[in-house]
């Protein structure tokens, strides 16, 4: 049987069901789709890590992959930033995801990447099933530059069906006990990835051969596309409620639109049914409890919501601004402090202030720089990693900067050298010239390389350094010094940003000037940092880049 494709648009960016229902995906995004017999609901949230984490289920299935991007801080290439599945060779960004909600029913959408570009845009799609666990499947999406450029205007291509197909990835653990996934190979063996060991260097994990355990009895459809939902044939299988299907000894989980043969001997009005004891039925009614949004005839779901990811670089920026927005949702306290700290009373004082969010610890440190001593001290010694740092540039003699400084910045590599900043970090600026800015990281190892000899005592120097970083060392020294000298050396007449009296009447600007250079000397120093612009209220973020060599403000990505 052939699966209808509905379609519906909204601003531009889709999502899609099976049977497919798109529309755009911004945060806490609501969308009201309207059938002939019912108004679904679904709501969009593009989450985090720390938000993946908090559903124990997805949270097993993503962290049993082998992960490298938590420790291989040194290592800048692909695989650093993704997971690698080997058995269908690619990499999901574990980092982000989109959630869609409508009832009881979710689903999770992942980028997906190749090393070798396939020409196609996928993405892999987690979605909850009748018993709370998750299927999963590759969406994949052969779409030209034209198709993509339509979708990002909200223009839906007319053959988009034709250009969509589903493939069924093998059955993932997602429940309470053993978080193992075991991938099937197309010889039909089966391994696991088992860490080995890790440090702050280097991760090594190991592929385990093992048997393959049976396949699960939960009625699966397997095999399929989009166009025809057929199915391979294959041993029959007796699911939980008495039905059977069929499909390959190699796929165990199958896909999403894939039919069944099974036949229903329990319930589709409550699910699940453990029991097993209610009269059957033709699947004519769906239960008010279902994890679904609908079931067939013989109890499973039969249809699932996934967001199509076209524009990466829309995706990136939304995933650096959910840093910031995540963080004073979480801590509003926090938020309560950067608007002190950027009030009349604290940048009228010649002394710079500041205050830190620490991870697992609700009270913020605030930091106050000493008569003689400009800059504040931050206290490192504790065990938890900083979630955020701020600090202002007050009125000083001589006059501050208009962006972070150089300072500033190499405080942040030296807590990215001691393993002193979670994932999400953001750093935090105000100043008496009246800027406010936001600081997220996407690659610490970038950040750092720059910025790496200057994280040592100067008056160690290269003693301080284990012969395994030296080349490291020498390489940040001569990246670093000229981009200082062009940029922010005092005594280097002609350096871009300087330091401005807020008093001065063209200080707006002098203060558009200084961004537009200090835009400049991130994209040419390329320290994988991201800048936003804010207010004196901390509720708007812009995401700043330069556009035909001036500052460009995208739109507002709250």
């Amino acid at each position: 049987m052939k699966q209808k494709l509905k379609i519906y648009l909204k601003f531009g960016i889709l999502l899609f069901g099976i049977s497919i229902v798109c529309f755009t995906c911004q945060k806490d995004d609501t969308v009201f789709v309207d059938e002939t017999t019912q108004q679904t609901e679904f709501k969009i949230n593009l989450v985090n890590k720390f938000e993946l984490s908090k559903n124990q289920r997805i949270n097993n299935i993503v962290q049993s992959l082998p992960n490298k991007n938590d420790v291989l801080q040194n290592n800048t290439n692909l695989q650093a930033k993704m997971t690698y599945i080997e058995a269908y060779d690619f990499y999901v960004d574990d980092e982000i995801a989109y959630h869609i909600t409508s009832g009881n029913y979710e689903s999770y959408t992942f980028a997906i990447t190749r090393a070798q570009d396939n020409g196609l845009t996928e993405n892999l799609l987690l979605s909850k099933q009748a018993d709370g666990s998750y299927k999963a499947a590759i969406m994949s999406y052969d779409l030209n530059e034209s198709d993509k450029q339509s979708v990002k205007n909200g223009n839906m291509p007319m053959d988009l069906a034709s250009k969509t197909t589903v493939s069924g990835l093998q059955r993932m653990s997602s429940g309470g006990g053993d978080s193992r996934i075991i991938f099937t190979r197309l010889d039909g063996s089966c391994y696991y990835y088992e860490v080995d060991a890790h440090s702050y260097d280097v991760v090594v994990w190991e592929i385990v051969n093992i048997d393959c355990p049976e396949l699960p009895n939960d009625n699966s459809g397997l095999g399929g596309s989009l166009n025809n939902g057929t199915t391979n044939n294959g041993p029959n299988y007796t699911g939980p409620d008495g039905g059977t299907l069929n499909g390959p000894v190699t796929d165990p989980l199958g896909v999403l639109l894939g039919n069944t043969n099974g036949s229903n001997g329990g319930t589709t009005g409550v699910v699940p049914d453990p029991d097993n004891t209610d009269s059957g039925n033709d699947g004519g009614a769906q239960g008010e409890t279902t994890d679904c949004l609908q079931l067939d005839a013989s109890g499973n779901c039969a249809n699932a919501t996934a967001v199509l990811i076209i524009d990466e670089e829309e995706l990136g920026r939304k995933k650096e601004c959910r840093k910031i927005t995540n963080l004073l949702e979480d801590t509003p306290n926090y938020k309560t402090k950067l608007v002190e700290l950027s009030s009349d009373a604290n940048l009228n004082s010649p002394l710079e202030k500041g205050a830190g969010k620490l991870k697992n610890q609700d009270a913020i440190e605030d930091y106050e720089a000493e008569v003689g001593f400009p800059q504040i001290e931050i206290d490192i010694s504790g065990v938890n990693k900083f979630e955020a740092l701020a600090h202002n540039h007050p009125t000083t003699s001589p006059f501050s900067l208009s962006t972070f400084s150089p300072q500033d910045l190499m405080h942040i590599a030296k807590l990215i050298r001691l393993n002193k900043i979670t994932d999400n970090f953001v750093a935090f600026l105000t100043t008496k010239q009246g800027t406010q800015y936001a600081l997220t990281i996407s690659n610490p190892t970038k950040f750092l390389d720059l910025f790496f000899y200057k994280t040592f005592d100067p008056k160690i120097g290269i003693r301080d350094i284990p012969p395994t970083q030296q080349a490291r060392y020498w390489a940040s020294k001569d990246a670093f010094i000229p981009l200082y000298d062009k940029y922010f050396n005092p005594d280097i007449p002609d350096h871009k940003i300087k330091a401005t009296d807020p008093n001065d009447p063209n200080i707006d600007t002098l203060n558009e000037n200084d961004l537009k250079e200090f835009l400049n000397f991130m994209d040419e120093a390329n320290i994988g940092a991201h800048l936003f612009e804010t207010d004196a209220t901390f509720n708007i973020f812009t995401k700043l880049k330069l556009k035909n060599g001036e500052p460009h403000r995208e739109n507002p990505c709250n």
